[in-house]
């Protein structure tokens, strides 16, 4: 199993609201003996900060050798992700994805109004959706079952709209255009679970196939 069966129920416990005799821990300890550096997957697939955030040979080679190199404790588990950045939703909604050393982000689009802006659709042949897909699905054959690939952080609401159009921008919107406003939140609630569905169709796994990991990136 990927996860063992304590850590899944700690999870739900936390989920659920549930009183837990201390916070959830997520801990890494080096393992005493190292292994050998020829043991030790290739890395050189990093050539790039894209390649850093969302290349599968690269994304999980460094996850197999974390588990090589450490140990996880309490609630620690091993996973795989591949990330746009907080709010990939943003790049398929067609919004380029800048890959920094630290973290993804993203330019909103210059307009004058938020009405400018294509109200948002599920576009199953959006370019940075079937990328994205299709690295996830090659990371699932990496992975050799090894390890979980986590569905990536779609972010949804505000979040969504404020990458879309800009922050101080959505403010204003806010105050001046609230129906507007109402109405693209109401369109990229339709379309979230269309994103998340094709993931969790992909990274899906345990009993009855039907767990996943999601992770929230920063």
């Amino acid at each position: 199993r990927m996860i063992n069966e304590k850590i899944k129920k700690r999870f739900l416990d936390w989920w659920e609201g549930k009183e837990m005799d201390r916070p959830m821990i997520r801990l890494y300890v080096e393992k005493e003996k190292q292994p050998d550096p020829s043991d030790l997957c290739d890395l050189s697939c990093y050539t790039t900060y894209e390649d850093l955030h969302s290349n599968p040979a690269f994304r999980v080679n460094w996850v197999k050798n974390v588990a090589r190199q450490f140990d996880t404790c309490y609630e620690a588990f091993n996973y795989v992700d591949l990330n746009y950045g907080p709010g990939s939703m943003a790049a398929y909604l067609g919004i380029q994805p800048n890959f920094m050393a630290d973290t993804v982000w993203y330019n909103h689009l210059r307009v004058d109004a938020l009405s400018e802006i294509p109200l948002p659709a599920f576009n199953p042949q959006a370019k940075y959706f079937l990328q994205h897909l299709g690295q996830i699905k090659q990371a699932v054959k990496n992975a050799e079952e090894q390890f979980p690939i986590a569905i990536p952080d779609i972010l949804e609401n505000f979040d969504i709209l404020s990458l879309l159009r800009g922050n101080e921008e959505t403010c204003f919107d806010m105050m001046d255009d609230e129906e507007t406003v109402k109405k693209y939140l109401d369109a990229i609630a339709d379309i979230y679970m269309n994103y998340y569905d094709a993931f969790y169709d992909v990274v899906k796994f345990g009993k009855d196939n039907k767990e996943c990991v999601y992770t929230a990136f920063s």
